[in-house]
């Protein structure tokens, strides 16, 4: 059996991260860092963008190069799963069964695709986006496409859209809600960006399902609609959102739509953490727990379970931030855009001019979204959950400052 001081389980961002953040305040206790992949710890942002492009090679995705660990005298486990804990006397049994005993670990397990359920939906052309492998083998085959189809009009699936449109494949979107982002958007301004895509080649369709995958000789050929049409494709994305990995924490560590934390990324058990895309973790700005599936995040995650691994007490109390760039469409967000009851824009709904868009929960801003625009978004950011507005229309009102309301 090995001994480790640090045993992270997890080899995205908040793995990454996370033991960096312990180095740089423990220079000699062991840290031991397993991932399923047999890759050094990378970044995924990536690879729905730059990296299926072709822009960045793949040694620019990985967060430190193999001597960084080394110097660092971090030890990867690659290729390796963890198949259960016992928290109760800290192991961790890998399938090979090999068993680590340690003092504190982290599960920064991410998420695993949601797989869509219909017939023909295991033929061999069918492809999820969330590891290196699965980008590398639709880049292998990318440039045989000339129609593809995309099952899911949230960001990984627009941003796919967006990839495939530098190499002119026809590209159609098959989204369920009635606009694209609509996890994201409100409607209004969800159809003016669905325009946009249509205006850019990219054919959408919504309020739409898919029936079935139509294959030949195991092999998709197009899908069939929840409304009898048939979309031909020589490959099929699927896109529908990740399902939190908990596996390791359930019926032993509180789970709920991911591992619940507090706000020091710490679950009921004293020296077990979670960090990244499983943890919902507590938010002291919006006074609730919080899961949120974004770069900004993993990252901040990583550095500060990192620091409360080694005896620090930090919490976690930034705003939550993300960002997507789409052809001449670049969105940012900050806070947490869930739970809101009202929604103020402030500037033309304009995706040239661009725009801010105000999500509020009884008078109080939860979030601000940015479409093209960095204007006043510093000041918009001071605005959330900082006081309440009886009147919150005035939010809209271009010849008032947001540094006046704050």
């Amino acid at each position: 059996m090995l001994n480790t001081k640090y045993l992270i389980i997890g080899g995205g961002l908040a793995g990454a991260y996370a033991s960096i953040s312990i180095r740089e305040r423990d220079k000699n206790g062991r840290i031991i860092l397993i991932s399923e992949e047999n890759y050094l710890p990378y970044d995924r942002v990536p690879l729905s963008k730059t990296y299926l492009q072709g822009l960045i090679k793949k040694d620019l995705i990985f967060i430190k190069d193999e001597k960084f660990y080394k110097d660092n005298n971090i030890e990867l486990f690659l290729n390796k799963k963890v198949e259960k804990i016992d928290f109760d006397n800290n192991i961790a049994f890998l399938k090979d069964n090999e068993e680590i005993k340690y003092e504190k670990v982290l599960l920064a397990t991410g998420g695993y695709p949601r797989k869509l359920k219909v017939e023909g939906s295991e033929a061999e052309n069918i492809f999820y986006l969330r590891t290196i492998d699965d980008c590398d083998k639709i880049k292998s085959l990318i440039n045989k496409i000339k129609k593809a189809v995309i099952i899911g009009g949230g960001f990984i699936g627009c941003e796919i859209a967006s990839s495939f449109k530098k190499y002119n494949i026809k590209t159609t979107i098959i989204e369920k809600e009635s606009y694209l982002l609509p996890l994201t958007l409100d409607e209004i301004s969800g159809k003016i960006i669905t325009e946009h895509f249509i205006k850019n080649g990219i054919d959408v369709l919504t309020n739409t399902s898919v029936n079935k995958i139509i294959t030949k000789n195991g092999k998709a050929i197009g899908v069939e609609t929840s409304d009898g049409r048939e979309v031909e494709a020589d490959i099929i994305i699927i896109g529908i959102g990740i399902i939190p990995n908990t596996s390791l924490a359930e019926n032993k560590i509180k789970t709920n739509n991911g591992i619940v934390t507090n706000e020091f990324l710490r679950t009921k058990k004293e020296n077990v953490f979670a960090a990244g895309d499983v943890a919902n973790f507590y938010h002291s700005l919006f006074n609730e727990n919080i899961r949120v599936e974004h770069y900004d995040v993993a990252v901040k995650h990583g550095k500060i379970a990192g620091m409360n691994m080694t005896g620090e007490n930090r919490k976690f109390d930034e705003l939550p931030y993300f960002f997507s760039y789409m052809y001449k469409l670049n969105i940012y967000s900050w806070g947490y855009m869930k739970g809101y009851d009202t929604i103020i824009r402030r500037g033309e709904l304009n995706i040239e001019k661009g725009f801010l868009q105000f999500y509020l929960s009884k008078g109080k801003i939860k979030a601000v979204l940015a479409v093209n625009t960095l204007k006043e978004v510093e000041e918009a950011k001071k605005l959330i959950m900082q006081k309440e507005f009886d009147n919150p229309e005035i939010l809209s009102n271009l010849n008032i400052s947001l540094k006046d309301l704050s």
